[in-house]
């Protein structure tokens, strides 16, 4: 017969519970011994987190609940041309990694991994700081930062302007520009961010002399340098991409001229094919076979096309109507504004049925245009001009409709 079960005083149980408790706190994380956390990820899924609590968390000085250029008040110290500048990629994991990006203008939102094409992106927009009467936040000691720390008096008493000191309207904190692109020291100016006013002259004025920061401001200069020389590594691929953007500005521009011409010309668009040097494949396709005889640009582009180096061609039915939309589109809009600077107008319906024997109602307006001449005393142009604006469904005639 087993001895009988003896039940564990107070003291016991607590002992043999808080020896559980250290054995199971010795193995928390022995996985990650086996496995290394991806450094992209980890930057990707930080971005996300503090673009999330950018969207949810207001900023006091603000009534906006999102962080952006216009909606605290950010300006870049470069200018609209060089913020506008493309960019293209040299991986998969730059672009996955600009996609996630809140706010390139604030550091606070920086993924800890910058890549050489992230980095080319932030140089060009340049730090970030607020405007002039911006309202800084006061802290818990009544203090806060000003824009006087962005200019240092010299002994001689030159200016000296800190183009490098980057604030970050969401933490209320500061940041080294250059420090935090291009060094690995750790410091609050380059990690969390500065906010000890009380102290920052005198932190501002170590920072900008230590050996690190003159490292980083070398190498921001020549980054930009070579970015303005177009000496980068991206350059080529930067060229490329200029250079098929305006090739297909360019036959964009014979589509649309051959569309306007058979509008004008009332003119059937398509017909029994929609292959190119083809019998009866529409007036469209052969406009564009003729310009190809004759322009390089659309005779480039047909080669393409026939030896299946590009897909899209432009030359299918749905651009054609998308062609047709936008330009009627701006000439509604052309007339719109006629019938807005003309003082008498009047408007003539009429239901015509077309080929289907549905009626529909046609809109033509009938106004006044009178045009200034060349001098001031010389008499006024005096014309009435219709102007056709578009078919209404006829459903019914009755008086009230």
């Amino acid at each position: 017969m087993s001895a009988p079960r003896k039940k564990l005083s107070g003291a016991a149980f607590r002992k043999k519970r808080r020896l559980q408790e250290e054995d199971t706190s010795k193995m928390a994380g022995s996985l990650n011994r086996f496995f290394k956390p991806d450094p992209v990820l980890k930057a990707v899924s930080k971005t996300k987190e503090n673009r999330e609590a950018v969207d949810v968390e207001p900023h006091p000085s603000t009534s906006s609940t999102t962080v952006g250029e216009h909606s605290l008040g950010i300006e870049s110290d470069t200018n609209t041309e060089e913020e506008s500048s493309p960019k293209s990629s040299s991986s998969s994991e730059d672009e996955n990694a600009k996609s996630t990006l809140a706010d390139l203008f604030d550091p606070a939102d920086w993924p800890e991994m910058l890549t050489s094409s992230l980095k080319e992106t932030i140089v060009l927009k340049g730090p970030a700081k607020p405007k002039e009467h911006f309202a800084f936040p006061k802290d818990a000691s009544k203090r806060w930062f000003t824009s006087t720390h962005y200019r240092r008096r010299l002994g001689n008493g030159e200016v000296y302007v800190r183009k490098w000191l980057s604030y970050s309207p969401r933490l209320d904190k500061i940041f080294c520009f250059c420090c935090k692109l291009f060094t690995t020291t750790k410091m609050s100016l380059t990690t969390g961010g500065y906010n000890d006013w009380k102290n920052l002259s005198q932190c501002l004025a170590t920072h900008e002399v230590s050996p690190s920061h003159l490292t980083a401001m070398g190498n921001w200069t020549e980054l930009l340098t070579r970015l303005g020389s177009g000496s980068t590594i991206d350059h080529s691929y930067q060229g490329l991409l200029a250079t098929e953007t305006q090739h297909c500005q360019n036959v964009l521009q014979g589509l649309v001229a051959i569309v306007q011409y058979l509008g004008k010309q009332c003119l059937a668009f398509r017909g029994s094919s929609d292959t190119l040097y083809s019998e009866n494949n529409g007036n469209y396709l052969k406009l564009v076979e003729l310009m190809a005889t004759f322009d390089s640009v659309m005779q480039s582009h047909l080669k393409k096309i026939q030896n299946s180096e590009i897909h899209q061609h432009y030359l299918g039915k749905d651009i054609q109507n998308e062609l047709i939309g936008l330009i009627s589109k701006e000439i509604r809009r052309r007339i719109l504004r006629l019938l807005k600077d003309a003082k008498y107008y009047s408007i003539i319906l009429d239901c015509p049925p077309d080929i289907t024997l549905v009626e529909q109602m046609t809109m033509v307006f009938r106004f006044v245009s009178v045009k200034q001449g060349d001098s001031p005393t010389a008499n006024p142009e005096i014309h009435i001009e219709e102007r056709f604006l578009g078919f209404l469904p006829a459903t019914t005639h009755l008086e009230k409709d």
